[in-house]
């Protein structure tokens, strides 16, 4: 993204606001929260153009950071949100990320550590729950960010203002910047798995817990960066900001920058967002009672007044950014997906396949009053891993949860420092931009050590493509040892292990390579699949795990390189379902036990040959008989679940493994129901394919 940015300008001209009438405005909190976000999001870009237009404009902290994060907020919740003036925000932020991947206030060299916590921050909730093309640009920022992190865990902010006084730099402190900082790591340790990442963030909440900031925004940006933290709800330091600041709550409902000081929506939108990130309810009287002041002094233009906060009266983004994202926590859609445990250890050089098993719990964060139905979908892996999850659709009433459970098998012989990353994603079927996505990677030991070699991922292949869901392109990248610079080779000893590398794109791993051929090219060949869904702009992210050689001083560390793909829609056929079907009961048939009852791979066997037929019906422009095929092959592949019910060990316990008719091996019941999980997913994608037809 280096190439949007451009030279900007050192000093930004004051910006002359309009006064507006104020009313009290009898509107639902999901109301007054849309009428917000229409005004925050225009404000932020007028802002920016009175200062230069699209070309040349100032950053400031509280314009674009800040009114992003509200924006990626309503974006998931249910809210209109104009993408336009959000594209904008976002492109002016990468465009203002300095050559040294800082960002600075207003240009010059102000507050670059402050400046960058709050831009990078912005980017982790717009990459989280929007768009990954401006991911580089974070991740750039958030390697400089973690450079500049003390021993001590906390960040040191050096913003120094001339007027103190101002309630909008109240972040101006080492506890706000380094809250920031957290939510930077957190997203960073996300996507890319980078230990450190996730050492930093984990050390600065231990330093975070431990100070009590004195007023509101501090507390309320304590509470983002311990939740970011992933500190328990329980936990004493986010039960202490809790009551804090409800015993500083006025008689108006409203919040004041201290105890005992005149509300103003400012405040009180930053207390009523840390209260909902600490678990209370819409019901909570705290809660509703400061939601009931930002309802009552909303102006008709969605703009709240700068009322008793010591804002400039012509700052209209600052005075409103709170207040709208405090209620974007109230849109009708929402939903949060946590994995249980959000890692495991393989085995390496196990003879035998291995069994994973995690559970991923989908909760409807929305308020809407109707129940949500949401779309669960499984990615990542690789080739030889195969695995399932037991359902495809939940629906969940507000507030309401379901738990998903994900099988994997991981085959025989793994190597060490092996690892496998699968992705668990939950859409609203009601409204697509409401989504979740967590990751689970399950790895042989060693973990990736501290200190060894640095190495460097190179892009041989891949870098800035633009392609369509039916192309299948090569992604190929060199590892290099920074210390020897030279090329990290495989080998198809596994004992010889040097690591892998994963291919991610939109944030979904897509695939990895260790270089068993040994040619020093880590390297997979990728078709994005008719279900593709991310489409546009998006990043793609090449990571090397790093290896823990038996000799310490020659350890390799992990690093990543990042670039960028374009997706376009190609036009969905019966016959690319068809083809992907066929892979996937390929796919079924060879995890099964080579001695099972032949019964089982007959069934398998027919619903392939059916499928066959159909593609040669397409073929020959028969349609109808096209659907009497698939729906052929439906029969075969429910009876092939029935037969493998049948099947399964614990069916048999009475006759042992070996005891089915002529001595052919049960099938593991772990096994069963992770095929039986494939294969149900396999009809409805034939399903599909019908539909198309019809």
């Amino acid at each position: 993204m280096k190439f949007l940015k451009q030279l900007k300008l050192h000093w930004c001209i004051p910006f002359l606001g309009m006064l507006f009438s104020s009313y009290s405005l009898a509107l639902t909190p999901k109301e007054a929260g849309q009428k917000g976000m229409d005004f925050i999001t225009k404000a932020a870009v007028d802002w920016q153009n009175a200062r230069g237009g699209s070309d040349r404009s100032c950053f400031a902290c509280h314009t674009q950071g800040l009114s992003i994060w509200g924006a990626s907020i309503g974006t998931t919740r249910g809210y209109t949100v104009n993408q336009q003036h959000l594209a904008e925000l976002v492109k002016t932020i990468v465009r203002e990320q300095d050559a040294d991947d800082l960002w600075r206030h207003h240009g010059g060299n102000i507050a670059p550590t402050m400046t960058t916590a709050i831009a990078s921050s912005g980017l982790a909730f717009y990459d989280r729950s929007v768009a990954t093309d401006a991911q580089q640009t974070f991740l750039s920022g958030a390697e400089k960010l973690w450079s500049r992190q003390e021993a001590s865990g906390r960040w040191v902010s050096d913003g120094v203002w001339k007027n103190h006084s101002s309630e909008v730099f109240r972040f101006d402190n080492n506890s706000s910047v380094t809250a920031m900082s957290i939510i930077t790591m957190r997203r960073a340790f996300e996507i890319t798995k980078a230990p450190k990442y996730e050492e930093s963030y984990l050390k600065a909440v231990e330093w975070l817990k431990g100070v009590q900031p004195s007023d509101t925004q501090s507390l309320g940006y304590k509470m983002a960066g311990l939740i970011e933290g992933k500190v328990p709800k329980s936990d004493a330091a986010i039960q202490s900001v809790i009551t804090t600041l409800k015993a500083r709550q006025n008689p108006d409902g409203g919040f004041g920058v201290y105890q005992g000081r005149a509300s103003s929506s400012f405040q009180t939108g930053v207390a009523v967002y840390a209260l909902r990130l600490g678990g209370l309810t819409s019901t909570d009287s705290a809660v509703s009672r400061g939601v009931a002041y930002l309802l009552n002094s909303q102006r008709a233009d969605g703009s709240w007044p700068v009322g008793a906060a010591q804002i400039s009266a012509n700052d209209r983004v600052a005075s409103n950014m709170w207040a709208v994202i405090a209620l974007g926590e109230f849109g009708e859609f929402g939903v949060d997906i946590q994995a249980t445990p959000e890692g495991q250890e393989l085995l390496a050089f196990s003879d035998t396949h291995q069994i994973i098993n995690y559970v991923f719990t989908v909760t409807n964060t929305g308020n809407a009053e109707t129940p949500e139905t949401f779309d669960i979908k499984l990615s990542g892996g690789y080739p030889g891993f195969p695995a399932a999850l037991d359902k495809s659709v939940v629906t969940l009433a507000s507030g309401e949860s379901n738990d998903i459970h994900f099988t994997m098998f991981a085959p025989p012989n793994l190597p060490f420092g092996f690892p496998v990353t699968h992705s668990v994603m939950a859409t609203s079927q009601a409204r697509s931009e409401t989504f979740a996505i967590t990751s689970v990677t399950s790895a042989t030991p060693p973990p990736p050590p501290a200190v060894g070699h640095n190495t460097n991922v190179m892009f041989i292949e891949g870098e800035n493509l633009v392609i369509d869901t039916n192309d299948t392109v090569r992604l190929a990248v060199h590892v290099i040892d920074t210390q020897t610079n030279s090329f990290v080779v495989g080998s198809s000893d596994p004992n010889q292990s040097i690591g892998n590398v994963s291919f991610f794109v939109g944030g979904v791993n897509i695939g990895g390579d260790n270089d068993a051929d040994g040619d020093g090219v880590f390297e997979i060949s990728w078709t994005p699949g008719y279900n593709w869904s991310s489409l546009g702009d998006q990043s793609l992210l090449v990571t090397y795990s790093g290896i823990d050689k038996p000799e310490p001083q020659s350890d390799l560390l992990f690093s990543f390189a990042i670039s960028a793909i374009n997706i376009e829609a190609a036009p969905v056929t019966p016959e690319v379902i068809a083809e992907e079907v066929l892979a996937d009961i390929a796919d079924v048939v060879a995890l099964l036990p080579v001695n099972a009852s032949p019964a089982v791979f007959n069934h398998y066997q027919s619903a392939q040959d059916a499928i066959n037929a159909a593609l040669e019906a397409l073929l020959v422009g028969d349609s109808a008989a096209a659907i009497g095929f698939f729906e052929d092959a439906i029969l075969s592949l429910q009876d092939a679940i029935s037969k493998t019910d049948k099947e399964r060990c614990s069916a048999n316990k009475n006759t042992g493994k070996k005891g089915n008719k002529g001595g052919k091996d049960c099938i593991e019941d772990d096994l069963a129901d992770l095929t039986i999980m494939q294969i149900n997913s396999v009809i409805e994608v034939i399903r599909q394919a019908i539909a198309l037809i019809a």
